[in-house]
């Protein structure tokens, strides 16, 4: 007799045991998602408005032995929905900084390199396809193209493009303009 009741009380421990970790494993559960969900309701850092990208800031703009021009630029877009650059023109800098038209500007192409880190980058102006080889004491940070020509005396002037996810819409993004440079 004295055998069966120890082991009907270990027995017992065991089931009793066992349903405790059950219970406190949906308890556990319980407790997570409660928690997670409260910090999501209670999250004070996020926005609905758009995020104002830093425009990119044009050092130099020199001409190229091979023809075309090459712009040296310090940019820094770490977003991870950066989208490129647009290239304004215009026969004074007010023109080339604020086009009627911001979807007017000319696409970069042939992008090769993500610009996020802050230092000097170059992007290439120039009407042939493909980026050309960079020479000796250039920067060899070449982001894109610009398969333009450029005409001097004119100005020049970039724009940064992020892609927005917004409610009720989609779509690019521009940056306030870069300085303008005029062309050599």
């Amino acid at each position: 007799m004295v055998g069966k009741s120890i082991f009907q009380k270990v027995n017992k421990l065991i089931i009793y045991k066992t349903m405790s970790f059950k219970s406190f494993k949906r308890a556990f559960y319980f407790l997570y998602i409660l928690l997670f969900s409260g910090t999501l309701i209670s999250c004070t850092n996020y926005s609905v408005s758009r995020v104002q990208t830093v425009p990119p800031i044009l050092i130099s703009l020199a001409t190229l032995s091979t023809g075309g021009h090459l712009l040296v630029y310090r940019g820094t877009n770490p977003e991870i929905f950066f989208a490129g650059y647009k290239l304004y023109t215009g026969s004074t800098a007010n023109e080339a900084r604020n086009p009627l038209v911001l979807s007017s500007g000319i696409d970069c192409i042939n992008r090769s390199l993500l610009p996020n880190l802050p230092i000097e980058y170059s992007i290439e102006i120039y009407t042939s396809t493909g980026l050309t080889q960079v020479a000796t004491g250039e920067n060899a940070n070449r982001v894109c193209k610009f398969s333009t020509s450029l005409v001097s005396g004119n100005y020049i002037s970039l724009r940064t493009l992020l892609l927005s996810f917004q409610p009720g819409s989609q779509g690019l993004q521009y940056s306030s303009p870069s300085n303008a440079l005029i062309v050599p």
